[in-house]
């Protein structure tokens, strides 16, 4: 029997699905920023992503009346992105996060990497992977970039071939990282843009409700290192964004129970006005009983793990199935643009812009504290080495080994809800 004609109606059928499902993604090469931009868009949204940093420069969403914004932080020049402190929408790593010392073992060699925050490396190192020029390719349905990073860069060993794939359709926004290496090494890349729903000139995100997908936290010390506890969230109801919440109500518990001014009037649902001579900080304030880090959150929060079946289901289809969890909702109450984060990552570094301070943004914008808040999903802080059987373990960096690949995938939803009391 001939399945010749059969076969061709079904590779038709198929491509006709697919011209369907990106019809409408325009992309094209822009000047913006002073480098070289690709803007993605269809009638629903549209982003910038840059080739230094594979940094997503813009990305506006339209609010309940229909407006569009632009809602993720971001300098006006290049040449700030390539100094910048913030990593604005920037893809980090090697390794994204701190690690303790800039120290790891692998198969008992000792490794030092560069160090860029205080006596630790934070997010790659002096020159990571936010710092770097990637190669763009255009596709379809958005932009594939890569990125080469060479045998000891940072003090990394082993040289790894990197690829980020951002792609648009509908009102969804996905970006699929991935990673090669000829030689072990850690890897663990995050996405950091900075978010404001209600745009990123708007200023404070304290008026913004939050919900974490999660069921515990990772204290941290006066450095921003995690302590290696994981504390369930019923024990600290400050850090308890597993039911929605505004930012600036749980603020205000976290600087009650420190004995700081409150930063938020949930009354008036906007920030409190500093007077002159207000304390910065104190010295219990978040992060630990010595820390002195300005009043926010810089933790990483770990995400609602599958029952054991689903963990067995997943375990057996390992490679060909890798499940997204809910990770946050996120709400801006007034225009009513919503983002829903998904995520295949074990957690999620929930930071609230709290060193922020007055940086010079898009418009002419200065950006003060809390003036954006970051979602970067990822595995665990500082948890390369950990035991597998233990609870950091259970999301810890792996070593990455000649032949594997690394993957990391980031859904962002939008919408619009209507006005909530």
């Amino acid at each position: 029997r001939d399945f010749g004609m059969p076969r061709l109606l079904l590779c038709l059928a198929l491509a006709a699905c697919l011209s369907v499902a990106w019809a409408g993604v325009v992309v094209e090469k822009v000047p913006v920023a002073g480098t070289s931009g690709w803007k993605v868009s269809n009638e629903k949204l549209s982003f910038t992503i840059l080739n230094l940093g594979a940094t997503i420069h813009s990305l506006h969403v339209p609010d309940r009346s229909g407006k569009q914004r632009d809602i993720v932080l971001g300098f006006e020049d290049a040449e700030n992105y390539k100094v910048q402190g913030p990593y604005f929408g920037a893809i980090v790593g090697r390794v994204a996060n701190r690690l303790n010392g800039g120290k790891f073992d692998i198969d008992g060699k000792k490794h030092q990497v560069a160090l860029n925050d205080g006596a630790n490396s934070l997010h790659g190192g002096k020159v990571g992977f936010d710092k770097k020029v990637w190669d763009v390719k255009e596709v379809k349905d958005g932009v594939v970039l890569s990125l080469e990073s060479k045998d000891g860069e940072e003090g990394y060993p082993g040289n790894v071939k990197v690829t980020a794939h951002y792609s648009l359709k509908g009102s969804i926004l996905t970006l699929r990282m991935t990673a090669t290496t000829d030689s072990p090494t850690p890897v663990s890349l995050a996405q950091h843009s900075y978010f404001n729903l209600a745009g990123h000139e708007m200023g404070s995100i304290l008026g913004t409700k939050l919900c974490l997908k999660a069921t515990g936290y990772m204290p941290v010390k006066s450095d921003s290192i995690p302590t290696g506890q994981i504390i369930p969230l019923a024990e600290h109801s400050e850090m308890d964004f597993s039911s929605t919440q505004l930012v600036g109500d749980k603020m205000n518990d976290m600087a009650r129970k420190r004995s700081l001014p409150v930063p938020f009037d949930s009354d008036a649902c906007k920030p409190v006005s500093k007077a002159a001579d207000a304390p910065e900080s104190a010295p219990d304030a978040p992060g630990g009983p010595t820390s002195g880090a300005p009043l926010g959150f810089d933790h990483n929060y770990v995400l609602h793990r599958p029952n054991p079946v689903m963990r067995f289901l997943i375990g057996i289809f390992r490679g060909l199935l890798r499940p997204l969890r809910p990770v946050a909702t996120v709400t801006d109450p007034k225009s009513g643009t919503q983002m829903r984060l998904l995520s295949d990552a074990p957690g999620v570094q929930f930071y609230s812009g709290n060193f922020l301070n007055g940086e010079a943004g898009k418009g002419g914008v200065k950006y003060q504290q809390h003036a954006g808040l970051c979602l970067e999903t990822q595995t665990f802080p500082d948890s390369i080495g950990s035991d597998p059987a233990s609870d950091v373990g259970k999301g810890a960096t792996r070593i990455l080994r000649p032949g594997q690949t690394y993957r990391h995938t980031v859904v962002y939803k939008f919408e619009t809800v209507e006005c909530e009391k």
